[in-house]
């Protein structure tokens, strides 16, 4: 699993590139009106976070470990994204912005809190809907963006780009009986129940597609949830598995709450995550930007 560079501010991904630019953990101290061992303790968390050592520390100053470079390289990518963001304005002085719960939790939120003080002027306000009411709700004026997983029908008047890949895999509890093998057969899945996503949408109740490659008259049906964080608490608790998006189980695999489980003969499953604004609300150059950026926040620069 990946680590998580959203839990760190823009600024402290400035600090940790100034560490090579200025050569110690003093130096950019003083630069930045801090003291040395706040700027110590922050390393320190980089270095919890990334399982390794990112700098070596000598008399004469710090110099990035191999590992270092390449976070410093990636850091300074997702600054120019930022900065770039910063630089273009949209043409509304607020934008609504829709997604499903779990993208606006792990993705666009992030994203949001991270350029909000790079642009003042601009309010966002994060609408959750049910994937297969998005581009009706659209048209109705109800927002001006979204961030979806596949390609949408949209008017003529949206603009829909890529950002990247969302990768999808079968999770459970740490101790679920299942998680001590490397590999598990298609069959040793049958006696455990599928959490299953359900939304309420255009005045009734609709299964959600959650990807499994098993059909769901292939599965035994759990708990039906309308987040995916509800469906991790469901299966944090109990032997039920959900086939969730990798990136929304990072923290749960991190901290040793949830296993992926890996079945043999399944393919990899990949969706393309997608950026969608009317045309109208917002510049060629602000939408560019804000993908490069969301394509840094799912990891794929």
């Amino acid at each position: 699993m990946q680590p998580n560079w959203q839990r760190f501010d823009f600024r402290s991904l400035q600090l940790y590139c100034e560490l090579g630019r200025l050569g110690s953990i003093r130096e950019v101290a003083r630069v930045h009106r801090l003291d040395a061992s706040q700027v110590s303790r922050l390393l320190a968390s980089f270095e919890t976070e990334y399982r390794t050592k990112l700098v070596e520390r000598s008399a004469e100053g710090v110099r990035y470990t191999e590992h270092g470079l390449a976070m410093k390289t990636r850091f300074e990518n997702v600054l120019a994204a930022a900065q770039g963001l910063a630089e273009v304005t949209p043409t509304a002085t607020s934008l609504a912005v829709a997604a499903t719960a779990f993208l606006h939790t792990r993705v666009v939120a992030p994203l949001v809190a991270q350029v909000t003080p790079l642009l003042p002027d601009l309010r966002f306000r994060l609408m959750d809907f049910a994937p297969d009411g998005l581009v009706a709700h659209g048209i109705q004026g109800a927002f001006e963006g979204a961030v979806h997983i596949g390609r949408l029908d949209w008017p003529r008047a949206w603009v829909s780009t890529e950002a990247g890949r969302l990768t999808w895999q079968l999770f459970a509890r740490k101790k679920h009986p299942l998680t001590r093998r490397k590999h598990v057969t298609v069959d040793e899945l049958r006696p455990f129940r599928f959490t299953q996503p359900v939304y309420w949408t255009r005045g009734k109740l609709e299964l959600g597609n959650d990807h499994c490659p098993l059909t769901r008259v292939e599965r035994t049906a759990g708990t039906s949830t309308s987040t995916a964080d509800a469906a991790i608490a469901v299966i944090r608790d109990s032997d039920e598995l959900a086939f969730l998006p990798e990136i929304l189980c990072r923290e749960e695999v991190t901290r040793g709450v949830l296993s992926p489980i890996r079945v043999r003969a399944w393919p990899a499953i990949h969706h393309p995550l997608f950026a969608t604004f009317r045309s109208d609300a917002v510049t060629v150059q602000f939408l560019r930007q804000f993908v490069a950026l969301l394509a840094r926040i799912i990891g794929r620069a």
